[in-house]
């Protein structure tokens, strides 16, 4: 069987979700939110919790690669520079966006490995023979299987076609004079 482009894209895909990844995001969100609670005095915080919608969330704007995110912690409006005031908390913040960065481009350098060693399969039996262990992400074989891959398997096409009034103009070609 020829492996198809969607056969290899889905390839590349299906193994690469099987590479484990740190989420540095939620790690960097959790620091910067655990020191703000440090920082933020206990009455605030209780009244924080007692009345949420009086307490509007600010956006935090991370370094790097990676997310912002909004909390109603931070009471600084301008998101930008708050988290240059704590220069301890920026180091490691910038610490792990720097791992997120690294992290990405490992990812990527995987999957244009990944991508090549996929492209010069031109079959799925060379691509069992090349890539043995990664068999568990190649596609079944389609060989046995004679119909039409590339569009759907349709039923009784005609007669739901018609039941919605095709052709549209069915009832006035039969009625002779009328023009459209």
């Amino acid at each position: 069987m020829r492996l198809t482009q969607y056969d290899r894209k889905a390839f590349v895909v299906a193994a690469m979700e099987d590479v484990p990844q740190v989420d540095y995001d939620k790690q960097a969100e959790k620091l910067v939110k655990d020191h703000l609670k440090t920082i933020l005095p206990v009455d605030l915080q209780n009244a924080m919790a007692k009345y949420p919608d009086w307490f509007p969330a600010r956006t935090v704007q991370m370094p790097g690669t990676l997310q912002n995110f909004a909390t109603p912690l931070c009471s600084n409006s301008n998101s930008s520079s708050f988290l240059k005031q704590y220069p301890e908390l920026l180091n490691k913040v910038d610490a792990l966006s720097e791992l997120k960065y690294q992290q990405v481009q490992k990812r990527a350098d995987l999957e244009v490995q990944l991508k090549g060693a996929i492209t010069n399969c031109p079959s799925l039996k060379a691509a069992m023979e090349i890539l043995p262990e990664f068999a568990k992400y190649l596609p079944e074989d389609r060989d046995g299987d004679k119909r039409c891959r590339q569009m759907p398997v349709i039923t009784n096409l005609v007669t739901d076609l018609m039941n919605a009034g095709w052709p549209k103009d069915k009832g006035e070609a039969a009625t002779p004079g009328k023009g459209k």
